[in-house]
Order: C-alpha cells, then structure tokens, then sequence
C-alpha cells in the first residue's frame, strides 16, 4: 500500500517517469539512436509499474509548444532563406515521389484517402537531429545547408498537413468542404503571420532587455497556441506561425536555446504518456507485428528513393545523390506527434501509431548504420543500374529539367492563382453564409450575384494566369512548344 500511494503522488509519479525515460533515452543517444523511443519505452515501463501518466500534462503540451514554435523560427530565420529557396525545389520533387509512391502501398494495402496522407505525412519526416550528427564531416556546406533546410520543409509540411487532416476528418472528405475549410486556415494563418511580423516588429525596436526574450517568446507562442484553437484550428500550427513571425523581427538563436531544456522535458512527458496508452490500451499486439515488418522498410525505401532521385533531377550526379539521399532515411518523431493526433479519429489509428514508433526507431538504426557505409551503398547501387538505361534517363530528365527550372519563375503565377481561386471561394462561402442579413426580397439577386461572381472568378484566373504565362515565353527558343505545352496543363488543371 504505500508502495500504491507513493506512485500516485503527483510530484512522485514524475520523478518516476523522468528517470525511467531519461535514463532509457540516454542509453539510445549513446547507442546513436533517438531519444523519442527512450521516452515512449519509459512510458511503458511506468505504466506496467502503476505509475500515473497524469502527470505534467501541462508541461508536456509546453513541449509540442516550443517545438512547433522552434520549427517556425528555423523557417523564418532570415540567414537560412537562400537555401530554403533551393531545397523548395528539391523537396516538391521528393514530396511528389512520396505521395505516388505511398499512394501505391495504400492501393496494396486498401487504405482510404485520409488514411493515405496520414502515411504520406509520416513518410516525408526527416530526423533532424540525427541527419545533424549523421552530415558531420561526410558533406560540403552546401549540401549540408541544402539537407538542413530540406528537413526545416519537411516539417513545415508536416505541420500544415496535420491542420488540413484535421480539417479533412471534421468535414467528412466533402470536397468542397475541405477546399473552403482549407482556404479560411490559410487566410487566418496568413493574416496572422502578417500581424505578428509588424506587431512584433515594432515590439523588438522597443526590446532592449534580451534576457526577457525567451518570455515573449514562449509568449507569443501561447498566444497563437490559444487563438488558433479557439478558431478550431490546430494548435501546432500555431505556435510554428509565432515562430516564424517572431523570428522575421528579432533574432531567436538565444532564446530558442534557453527553452531547449523546458521543451526536452516536454517532449519527454508527451511520449511518456504515449507509452502509458500503448500499454494500457494493449497495442503492442503481435498480431501487427507481421504488417509493421512489411510497410516499415518500404517507407524507408521509399524516403530513400524520392530523395535520391530528386537530388539527381535537380542535377546532381547519381552516385552522389544516392550517397546523400542515405542521410535523409531517418524518420522524425513528428510522425509519432501526427499518428497521436488521429489515434482516435481512425479506425487503424493504433497502427500508425504502431507504425510510427516502430519507423522512428528502426530508421534511426538504418540511418546511423549505412551512414558509415555511404559510399559502398551508393556504389553498389548505382552498378545495378544498366549505363545505357541512366543515358537514356538522364538525357529526358536533362530536357525536362531545362525547361522546369528555367520556366519555373513563371510557372510561379499558376501558384498564386491558385491560392487566388482558394481565396476567392473562402470569400464568396463567407457571402453566401451571411445573406441572410438582406431582406427577403433581395435574396435571390443576392444569390444571382454570388453564382455571377464564381463564374466570373473560375474563368477569369485561369485565363490571366495563362495570359501572363504566354508574355514571358520566347518562342524562338527550342523548348518553347514544351514550356506551351506546361503552361497548358496547368491551366486546365486549375479550370
């Protein structure tokens, strides 16, 4: 009995889940793993002992806090921006690779569309921390700078996925639904962002204290927390638009690292008490192990393969790009954060939480390994492949790439027209939702107006995007019928 009441004393359980977690993350990180697994194998421990997995829940909602808000800052950071243009590039291959590829396993598999981006989200993950210690000494500092700012993309993605899944899931996949949901996040978002770069602008000429800077930080960061969830929106998101805010004004760097420990300790409790619901919730069921060992390394396969081959579209030699697409093969513990989110929301929520936990280790494991072995691994790769085979290839991704790259500052209009069309349809929902403050008699017209002005909308931003497009085409050029041809299915696309 007083064993009982010493493990259900608050201050008692913590000191329980702490030691336990940062004893079993220590091991890892000596073992060149990731300390997430210690977490979630401390929580599993506590809770097979009794201890309480109640405690610290404001701490640990602190520690997805500052993380969101540390992803933020890294985005906005005004030194990182030249190479973040770069690995935009890279990663909107990389990303589009995944999703086919993770839309093959989902076919195979039976998955829903939801359940898909689920695994598309889980799947473009990159590990920061051990891509850092895995890049040591093995890479230029371009390439160093290019992978660091992928991973920044990554999550960023990461982030704004989990709100537009969240979104999905509460609309019932309505179509237009979704589109209209996913327009008004990014309008507040948007705005939001907008406020707090002049608000705290004009708050960091004022700010000469720089040891406070970590309060308004943590700060500012609660304050989004808050307002987004009030506006039903996700948290994370959040907070990483008061990083990126914040982090447009005044420099960051010291105060992020001051809440390194507080966000640790967070990150700590949060996949702690993941541990304690795989455990009481009797998830880590054998029955799942046979499917997990099947999907587990083609993610891997497929993080590797996306990555490597749009470093080689990009431009870089196929050997080296596969040599450096084995450092992006460590999954992130945001994947664990993102299957948490729909644990309960999905019928196989218990699997991708599996799944995750289960990536996140064996990555890190397959990750540090052919690190060592980066060479011998590309090598041996790049033998398989037939040499005619790789001319052929490269000479059509050579081709494509001229006319990609070399159109892609005004393939740049097609994306604001889109965002314009988003924009336009959130604006005209709002009208029709509020026509109800005209008097009845005026209703129908105010109804005529509305479907007037979505014609008008739906035909015209297409046509001025391709307009636009055609002005700065030279047709004298030999891939100007390509770069027609591309601009024509993009203007479809968006009719």
């Amino acid at each position: 009995m007083g064993v009982m009441a010493v493990l259900t004393d608050p201050l008692a359980s913590l000191l329980v889940v702490i030691s336990v977690s940062g004893a079993a993350a220590m091991i890892l990180r000596r073992a060149g793993l990731s300390s997430i697994v210690g977490y979630i194998l401390g929580g599993l421990v506590g809770s097979i002992i009794g201890v309480s997995q109640d405690v610290g829940v404001v701490i640990a909602s602190l520690g997805l806090v500052i993380l969101g808000f540390e992803v933020g800052a890294e985005i906005g950071g005004k030194g990182s921006m030249g190479a973040i243009k770069q690995a935009l590039a890279v990663e909107s291959i990389s990303m589009f690779l995944i999703y086919l590829l993770t839309g093959l396993i989902s076919a195979f598999l039976g998955l829903s569309r939801l359940e898909h981006l689920v695994l598309f989200l889980i799947a473009i993950n990159t590990s920061t921390g051990i891509l850092y210690k895995a890049i040591q000494g093995r890479v230029g500092d371009d390439v160093r700078s290019l992978l660091l700012s992928a991973s920044v993309i990554e999550d960023t993605v990461a982030l704004g996925g989990l709100a537009i899944l969240l979104v999905m899931v509460s609309e019932a996949m309505d179509p237009l639904g979704v589109v209209v949901s996913t327009g008004r996040i990014a309008l507040i978002a948007a705005l939001m962002l907008i406020a707090g770069i002049y608000g705290f602008r004009i708050l960091g000429k004022r700010l000469r204290d720089v040891e406070m800077l970590p309060i308004i930080a943590i700060s500012a960061a609660l304050l989004y927390w808050v307002v987004f969830g009030l506006a039903g929106i996700s948290q994370l998101l959040g907070a990483f638009i008061a990083g990126a805010a914040l982090s447009r004004a005044v420099d960051l760097r010291g105060a992020v690292t001051q809440l390194m420990g507080l966000r640790e300790l967070g990150l700590l409790l949060y996949f702690s008490s993941l541990g304690g619901v795989l455990a009481g919730s009797g998830l880590v069921a054998e029955a799942l192990l046979p499917l997990l060992l099947l999907i587990i390394p083609t993610v891997i396969v497929v993080k590797f393969t996306a990555f490597s081959t749009a470093l080689w579209i990009w431009g870089i030699e196929a050997r080296e790009a596969v040599r450096v697409g084995v450092y992006m093969t460590s999954i992130s513990e945001l994947g664990i954060i993102i299957a948490s989110h729909v644990y309960g929301m999905l019928s196989l929520g218990s699997l991708y939480l599996l799944l995750s936990i289960y990536l996140v280790l064996s990555s890190a494991v397959i990750s540090s390994i052919a690190a060592r072995f980066d060479a011998q691994i590309a090598g041996a790769i790049h033998r398989l492949v037939p040499q005619r085979i790789e001319e052929i290839a490269r000479s059509y991704v050579s081709r494509a790439r001229q006319v990609i790259f070399g159109q892609a500052g005004r393939f740049s209009i097609f994306i604001y027209s889109i965002v314009a069309m988003i924009f336009a349809t959130v604006a005209l929902d709002i009208a029709a939702e509020n026509l109800w403050i005209l008097p009845r008699e005026l209703l129908p017209y105010g109804v005529i107006v509305i479907v007037l002005m979505g014609i008008v909308l739906l035909v015209s931003i297409p046509y001025i995007a391709w307009r636009s497009y055609r002005s700065h085409i030279n047709n004298a050029t030999q891939y100007a019928k390509l770069a027609n041809i591309f601009g024509l299915n993009l203007t479809l696309l968006l009719l």
